[in-house]
């Protein structure tokens, strides 16, 4: 069993790199919404109407991404009376996706590495330039509500 685990600091130098596809669409980093601590971090990125918040938690050695509403350059989720859900799920649920979700290094049971913090980073940034074409084109129309 691999007993190395993925890091906060190698999760924030790395993403960045990994979805700066998001800034050539239009999206723009938005760092003071983004939240560092010991055990987890995220990577904020807004466009006119959705918005990308890519998460890692070092107790779960898991990324997640999620999808929310930008209004007025604010993220608006449900509780604010927005929306915002878990990428994987909005696909499925409106975009018809019926693929497999990314799986965490611990799901598979190895305990997460480095190596592994990259390919779970590729592929939620594969699943959103492969899928997500609404949610890139950044309209009034991309979320529901």
């Amino acid at each position: 069993m691999n007993t190395q685990h993925i890091t906060v600091d190698r999760f924030k130098s790395l993403a960045p790199e990994k979805f700066s596809f998001l800034e050539h669409r239009g999206f723009h980093r938005e760092s003071v919404a983004e939240l560092t601590s010991p055990t987890a971090s995220t990577l904020v990125y807004l466009g006119r109407y959705v918005g990308f918040i890519v998460s890692f938690d070092v107790r779960d050695q898991c990324v997640d991404v999620q999808v929310v509403r930008v209004r007025d350059g604010k993220m608006h989720t449900r509780i604010d009376g927005g929306y915002s859900s878990d990428l994987f799920v909005h696909l499925v649920e409106h975009e018809g996706y019926r693929g497999k979700p990314v799986q965490s290094a611990q799901h598979r049971g190895d305990g997460g590495s480095p190596d592994d913090l990259q390919a779970m980073l590729d592929r939620w940034a594969v699943l959103i330039q492969d899928v997500g074409g609404s949610l890139l084109r950044d309209q009034p129309g991309s979320l529901p509500g």
